[in-house]
């Protein structure tokens, strides 16, 4: 469908103007990014930032977070991962936490040590444990215990319960901003 022709500068006619080619070429170029963006905001990755101080001294408010939305449909949920979940009841609200415990594990927690299946966890970013005893807990099926690194400040599975795999919203990265302080969390 071509409407007019546009003179040039030079004052020759110019090439016709195709009105419909000229509408869909904007609405590609606005369209598919958005399409882009959406789909790896949904299925791959995401930001997002700390609004808590649960995960003190490992991460601080106001930090941004690189979240693959991806990690746990790849692969299984492992022992010591930095994760984002929906918190319980809250609809889609999001906490970070770190998995401590999986289907079919044993916690227990004996003057600030967790214990994981009987053994001690190692777990050197600790700052503020807790002394609170509990358990021991067997994790059933799609049951997740997550702890927050900060013992004595943190909202986590020993108060609200475990978390259903589907509540895991993905595996935390890293931390991307402030830049000085960017890391990687690798397993």
């Amino acid at each position: 469908m071509q409407t007019r022709s546009a003179e040039s500068a030079n004052g020759k006619e110019a090439k016709p103007v195709n009105v419909r080619r000229e509408i869909i070429e904007w609405a590609l170029t606005f369209i598919v990014p958005i399409v882009l963006v959406t789909l790896l905001h949904s299925f791959v990755f995401t930001f997002s930032i700390v609004r808590q101080t649960s995960m003190l001294e490992t991460l601080h408010e106001d930090e941004w977070l690189a979240v693959s939305r991806l990690h746990y449909r790849l692969t299984e949920p492992a022992t010591g991962d930095i994760v984002m979940a929906y918190f319980p009841g809250q609809g889609d609200m999001l906490f970070v936490k770190r998995l401590i415990g999986k289907p079919g594990d044993e916690i227990e927690s004996r003057g600030g040590q967790i214990f994981l299946n009987g053994e001690r966890i190692d777990e050197p970013y600790i700052v503020y444990p807790s002394f609170d005893d509990f358990g021991p807990k067997f994790l059933g099926e799609n049951e997740y215990f997550l702890m927050g690194d900060n013992r004595e400040g943190s909202l986590d599975s020993r108060n609200l319960g475990t978390i259903p795999k589907e509540d895991l919203y993905g595996f935390v990265m890293g931390r991307v901003f402030p830049f000085g302080e960017m890391r990687w969390f690798y397993r």
